[in-house]
């Protein structure tokens, strides 16, 4: 692998699974905006608090630790919860509509454009903005490579490209990295 372009959780959580990794972050992608990513639930839903998903089935897109996962713990603590206290249900971000008309899931962790669709389709609601509170503007998009590149693409002299700031059309000023990794205390190398 040359570069990667992926989330911080993801990147943090294969570093801690595959042993020599060894990737390295050359800076931030993207950043998360409000309303990016949710937990929805149906429109007849009792919920109406984050701290009520203690004992529910609750959809991610992936077992394990996740960005959604993530923004769960980080949200629910000061309710002293945590994604432990919640059955996870692995349902794709496009199955968010019919997992919860056919109460598979009580409430699902979704992104645009599942939160709109859902809304306007079904009634869905917003429980919470995953993205709300320490992790507004969090970055959750990177460019990354192997260490290893550095020494293995002599043509370029051992150079990385330079670091751009500006990003895509439209997006913030990347952050430095130490902002990820600061709400995965002890994930990052």
């Amino acid at each position: 692998m040359d570069f990667t372009s992926e989330n911080y959780v993801g990147m943090f959580a294969a570093e801690k699974a595959v042993k020599g990794l060894n990737l390295k972050i050359v800076a931030d992608n993207s950043q998360t905006s409000p309303g990016l990513y949710v937990m929805l639930v149906p429109k007849s839903s009792p919920l109406t608090s984050i701290a009520q998903l203690k004992g529910k089935k609750v959809g991610f897109p992936a077992p394990g630790f996740n960005f959604g996962s993530m923004a769960a713990n980080i949200l629910m603590k000061p309710y002293n919860e945590s994604s432990k206290d919640f059955t996870t249900v692995v349902e794709p971000f496009s199955n968010a509509i019919q997992a919860l008309a056919t109460h598979q899931v009580d409430a699902i962790f979704t992104t645009e454009p599942f939160v709109t669709t859902a809304e306007a389709a079904a009634g869905d609601r917003v429980l919470t903005d995953m993205l709300s509170g320490p992790l507004a503007g969090f970055p959750d998009g990177l460019l990354g490579h192997q260490r290893r590149v550095r020494a293995e693409k002599p043509e370029n002299g051992g150079r990385l490209p330079a670091r751009d700031d500006r990003g895509a059309p439209g997006s913030r000023p990347a952050t430095p990295p130490t902002s990820a990794a600061s709400c995965l205390s002890g994930s990052r190398r």
